[in-house]
């Protein structure tokens, strides 16, 4: 890798973010970097939350890998449990509530 870049951001414009597939509004905090891996260059935004969440799972997993093998929370299989003790407002927007009738 020849260089890796990340920090707390407020964009002017929305953005998904890469972690929970969920809007970043306009104006909200949230991490924004760039990497290059391997000669492809890699941008991201992200919730603070999710990036948060995203680091501690992989600390919990035990885990080293943090880019190929390292699936986005969306697209993880992970323990809902975990995040709903340790991480709630990752856990509604990765599980939202069903609607209720």
């Amino acid at each position: 890798m020849s260089f890796c870049r990340e920090s707390k951001v407020r964009g002017r414009k929305p953005h998904r973010c890469d972690q929970c597939a969920k809007l970043i509004a306009a104006g909200e905090e949230h991490v924004g970097g760039a990497h290059n891996l391997d000669g492809d260059f890699v941008s991201f935004r992200e919730h603070v939350e999710c990036r948060q969440a995203w680091l501690g799972w992989r600390k919990y997993m035990r885990t080293d890998e943090v880019f190929e093998t390292s699936p986005f929370l969306i697209d993880d299989d992970l323990e809902r449990e975990w995040f709903e003790t340790r991480h709630p407002i990752v856990a509604r927007r990765l599980w939202p509530q069903e609607a209720k009738s």
